[in-house]
């Protein structure tokens, strides 16, 4: 009977770990203050949480920034990178961030077209750098749609 238990825990355990395996949201804040040149190397955001030192990048606007140091809610960073350009934001502007690959910096010609199913997308919403587009599937239909930044 022990081992009959064990078994049927370790089955229940495996099926509830694989959705655990699947999608990621990119998480998201906002700018607390204005970034208000495009040589600004410092960004105050709302929320610093899940945010690291050399392994991050924000995204706001079409502009891709890596993360260098963290200092509570100052941000430390590189402007326009890779394949972006820096530009001003407004306080409040909403903040994408993640690991780079949860990011696209080539996206295929023509994305985002075509159907979609969120259950097999790895990274929701689609934040293609290159081309300042933000897309997820509509959940209900399996279309594609793109949003505008604000539209988050």
């Amino acid at each position: 009977m022990t081992k009959l238990i064990r078994i049927l825990s370790f089955v229940l355990a495996l099926a509830l770990a694989v959705p655990a395996l699947g999608q990621t949201i990119v998480s998201r804040t906002t700018f607390s203050a204005a970034v208000t040149t495009t040589s600004q190397n410092v960004v105050r955001v709302a929320s610093a949480t899940g945010i690291t030192a050399n392994n991050t990048v924000l995204f706001s606007e079409g502009e891709a920034m890596f993360v260098n140091a963290v200092n509570g809610t100052a941000i430390s960073v590189t402007r326009g990178q890779p394949s972006s350009r820096a530009v001003t934001h407004a306080s409040g502007a909403v903040v994408w961030f993640g690991f780079p690959n949860e990011f696209q910096f080539a996206a295929p010609v023509g994305y985002p077209a075509g159907s979609c199913v969120r259950t097999t997308a790895l990274y929701l919403p689609y934040i293609d750098v290159d081309n300042n587009v933000i897309s997820d599937c509509d959940g209900i239909t399996g279309t594609r749609i793109a949003k505008s930044i604000t539209g988050w």
